[in-house]
């Protein structure tokens, strides 16, 4: 730090003298450069008008001075007669020409008198008919004579159709001869009904017999005196089954009891075998009374 003291102040002092040299000769420089120049202070209304000179081609300068300039006195009149400038005559007619005149009230036309129109105009003359046209019309007939003329002879027509005959009386109907009651009497009907329902039964039991026939014995089985069994069939005239037999009573195999499965197995088994099953001619009469059999199987019923 006390090495560079010396230096540093060394510097400080050339610096400082240079600007003692340098500074005093930079301010006259700098005085030099002003010139004084003289203002006078003049009054506008005394500097004259006068305008900038424009140069201009020779050929226009040429012209301008062979034209000679126009008499005073015309300038003058020029200047009076300027827009701004105008007569008083010379306005008092340019307002008598803006004004309109007032509209004159016109008399209207008067009208046309109709009544001397009427007057004036001459009634046109009628023609004299002719004697023979007022024959012609007077011999044609009018349209009523005509349309009487056509009701006239319709109402002939119909007078002329022939009348029909007057419709007799229709008889009174004659007493119906009284039918034989051949209805039998309820003795001979009860008769009937009691045959027929014999020889019903009669045709179930031949049914019965042959399915007997084709059924298996259940004398096998243990406790057979309880294996009994009823189906129902449905049968065609010709004695073929219409559909399959149908348990009845047990309404269905029991589950867990193999003798009265086999029973039943047994029963429907015979129905199927022995169709068709032969009936007699007469059955055929009293068909709807043994379409649908019941029948019992097993060791109660034989």
């Amino acid at each position: 730090m006390i090495r560079g003291l010396p230096a540093s102040l060394l510097i400080h002092a050339a610096v400082i003298a240079s600007g003692y040299i340098v500074l005093p000769g930079l301010q006259q420089d700098l005085e030099t450069t002003y010139t004084a120049v003289p203002v006078d202070i003049v009054n506008v209304s005394q500097v004259p008008d006068v305008a900038p000179r424009v140069e201009r081609d020779r050929e226009t300068v040429d012209e301008a001075e062979e034209e000679e300039p126009p008499p005073l006195e015309e300038f003058l009149e020029d200047l009076d007669t300027l827009p701004g400038d105008v007569p008083p005559e010379e306005e008092a007619f340019a307002a008598e020409e803006a004004t309109p005149p007032p509209p004159q009230d016109e008399e209207a036309p008067p009208l046309p008198d109709p009544q001397a129109e009427t007057r004036d105009d001459p009634e046109p003359e009628e023609p004299e008919p002719d004697p023979a046209e007022e024959e012609e019309l007077l011999a044609r007939p009018s349209e009523e004579d005509e349309l009487a003329d056509l009701l006239g002879e319709a109402s002939n027509l119909f007078d002329k159709t022939p009348k029909e005959p007057a419709r007799a009386p229709p008889k009174a109907p004659e007493p119906e001869q009284e039918l034989e009651d051949e209805t039998p009497a309820p003795s001979e009907a009860r008769k009937g009904a009691g045959e027929r329902r014999g020889d019903t039964t009669s045709v179930i039991a031949m049914i019965q017999s042959q399915m007997t026939i084709c059924w298996d014995d259940v004398d096998d089985l243990p406790n057979p005196e309880r294996l009994n069994v009823t189906i129902e069939m449905t049968l065609n005239r010709d004695g073929t089954l219409k559909r399959d037999a149908r348990l009845v009573k047990p309404s269905r195999a029991p589950i867990g009891d193999r003798p009265m499965q086999v029973a039943i197995e047994r029963a429907l088994r015979a129905a199927r075998k022995c169709a068709p099953y032969r009936l007699p001619e007469e059955a055929l009469d009293y068909y709807e009374d043994w379409d649908e059999v019941t029948l019992n199987i097993g060791p109660a019923y034989k």
